[in-house]
């Protein structure tokens, strides 16, 4: 059994996300801020954002659904909506065709 051939079959790929981490500052709860992230192909082959997922309910996440070619670039945007007064840091996990998920973090506070 050769995992290696296994992991070539599924096209794996790398990336690089910038930035890894933002202060959003301070805003109102139910108030929203977006914050957009660059995704970038570090790899040979397409790389597919497939999923995403949050620490919490007050993020959501708008990406690219087509495969970025090798060495291109695509724009990640993750919009908070705090719910409750308070610090939060949060983190947004992209699942890829990657060998580990992206991970971004976003940061701040609502009042």
């Amino acid at each position: 059994y050769d995992t290696a051939n296994e992991k070539e079959d599924k096209l794996i790929t790398t990336s690089e996300v910038s930035p890894i981490k933002a202060d959003l500052g301070t805003l109102k709860v139910g108030d929203s801020k977006k914050q957009l992230f660059e995704v970038k192909n570090t790899g040979d082959k397409p790389l597919v954002i497939i999923a995403t997922s949050s620490t919490c309910g007050c993020a959501s996440v708008e990406y690219p659904k087509q495969p970025i070619p090798p060495g291109g670039i695509a724009t990640v945007e993750v919009t908070m909506n705090p719910k409750d007064v308070g610090f939060f840091n949060e983190i947004i996990q992209l699942k890829c065709n990657t060998e580990y998920p992206a991970k971004l973090r976003i940061r701040g506070r609502a009042e």
